[in-house]
């Protein structure tokens, strides 16, 4: 365990190096992660996990810290876009990554801000970390938890050209001890051995306040070779933005007495509508929430959130919220209180499309301008997405059949039994061997049918 950081090369004394392992690919000039450096083998600290990324072939690695029920928090410079992200206990549990939510005030390959949240798939079972919301004081002790080699630095090729060079040794839970040199605006800095190297970023930096342990940092970057000088991202710095993002889900210092604890009694919350991956139209949409609570208690508050931000709660049904969404994909989140404080919550991802997909031949339609075709069939009080076809012509979907409806012909009748007559997939239409049918077998068929429009 050794620091580094994701600066751009400068052959100065003093190298930056990025202290995740592989925080994007493969680790290129300037883009070094970071692991213990003069530390020990621990097993303790149980909420300090590995942080693993992959994308296709590619994995890299950082630490991170569970700070709440379904947050941990890291690096910003740990993110890889496109990758899935998952926190893994040395027990053996792994928890899938929802979201990754880096500080907005971050730049990549930037030194500021290099600090972020990823909210979990599911809740963790186990006591978070207590955050610090005072700020560190020089010579303050420190104990670092990291995942990281235990050295890493500067080499001459035979060609002349310089690479970083770093132990074989990483993904070993490590702790060592130091303590704080330098308090700077959004950082402070340890210098000497027992530091951070390569993928000890995003781990945590503990200090013992008022005999309660809490994080006051966040590995970020340092100097070459490990061991030199190493810089932590200040927690206290973004407790308002840890706050925000994470919903409350977390725990401070001067908070007290911790949370109540996860309940099996939790109230449940569900989307009504939209559903997941739900394409809906941009602008004003409705967004519909089923909430109850559980054992006799009374459900004090329902919040619905877009995109991270609190859009509005109810006390009591109905749990309808009036949104409004600009183009593109968005989160929305559900979280309900009871009385005892217990929270349930869930998510779905949705997109707003200024045009939203029209249904194709088959799906279920409420009008015309719901089908690509224009046509929507309505069979035995089914309704369905249609297409126009010619009766010489075998042009209709499976084992739908043209058939004869006011002025044109439809496909209608899809994958019916021959041993019942009743419906296998599609809507219901009563039995047939034609190609086209006679008026009288179409009564009981509305044809729900729109002019075309261009897009």
């Amino acid at each position: 365990m050794v620091g580094c950081t994701k600066r751009g090369w400068s052959w100065s004394l003093l190298l930056a190096v990025a202290l995740s392992t592989s925080c994007s690919a493969p680790p290129s000039f300037g883009e070094v992660s970071a692991a213990i450096s003069g530390g020990q083998a621990t097993n303790g600290h149980p909420h300090v996990g590995l942080l693993a990324m992959q994308s296709g072939t590619s994995r890299s690695t950082c630490t991170a810290t569970l700070i709440g029920k379904r947050h941990v928090l890291t690096a910003a410079h740990c993110q890889v876009a496109d990758a899935t992200t998952t926190f893994n206990l040395d027990d053996g549990r792994s928890y899938s990554g929802e979201k990754f939510i880096p500080h907005p005030d971050w730049k990549f390959n930037g030194d500021d801000d290099d600090i972020a949240v990823v909210r979990l798939s599911q809740t963790v079972d186990l006591t978070p970390a207590v955050l610090a919301d005072q700020a560190p004081t020089v010579g303050q002790s420190l104990l670092l938890v990291g995942y990281g080699v235990t050295m890493c630095r500067e080499v001459t090729l035979s060609n002349g050209a310089r690479a970083i060079s770093c132990t074989n040794d990483a993904e070993v839970k490590r702790q060592a001890t130091n303590s704080v040199a330098e308090v700077l605006d959004k950082d402070f800095s340890f210098n000497g051995w027992g530091a951070t190297c390569r993928g000890d970023s995003g781990g945590p930096a503990f200090a013992t306040v008022a005999q309660v342990e809490v994080q006051i940092g966040v590995t970020s970057r340092g100097d070459l070779p490990c061991g030199q000088r190493s810089i932590d991202t200040r927690v206290d710095r973004y407790a308002d933005w840890i706050r925000n993002v994470s919903g409350g889900d977390v725990r401070f210092a001067s908070d007290g007495s911790p949370p109540p604890p996860t309940s099996t009694n939790a109230p449940t919350v569900s989307f009504s509508t939209p559903t997941a991956g739900a394409s809906v139209a941009v602008g004003q949409t409705t967004v519909s929430l089923n909430a109850a609570a559980a054992n006799g208690a009374s459900l004090t508050d329902v919040a619905l959130l877009v995109d991270d931000t609190k859009v509005a709660s109810k006390s009591a049904a109905p749990f309808d919220f009036a949104v409004d969404l600009s183009p593109g994909k968005h989160s929305l989140r559900a979280v309900a209180t009871d009385d005892a404080g217990r929270k349930g919550e869930t998510h779905i991802e949705i997109s707003a499309d200024p045009t939203p997909a029209r249904a194709t031949f088959g799906s279920g339609c409420k009008g015309p301008t719901d089908c690509q075709s224009g046509i929507c069939l309505e069979e035995a009080g089914a309704r369905y997405c249609s297409a126009s076809c010619t009766p010489t012509a075998d042009d209709c979907p499976g084992s739908s059949q043209c058939v004869a409806a006011d002025s044109q012909y439809v496909c209608a009748g899809v994958a019916l039994s021959s041993e019942d007559h009743r419906l296998v997939s599609g809507c219901a239409i009563g039995a047939s061997s034609t190609r086209s049918l006679p008026f009288w077998a179409l009564l009981g068929l509305m044809l729900l049918l729109g002019r075309r429009r261009g897009r």
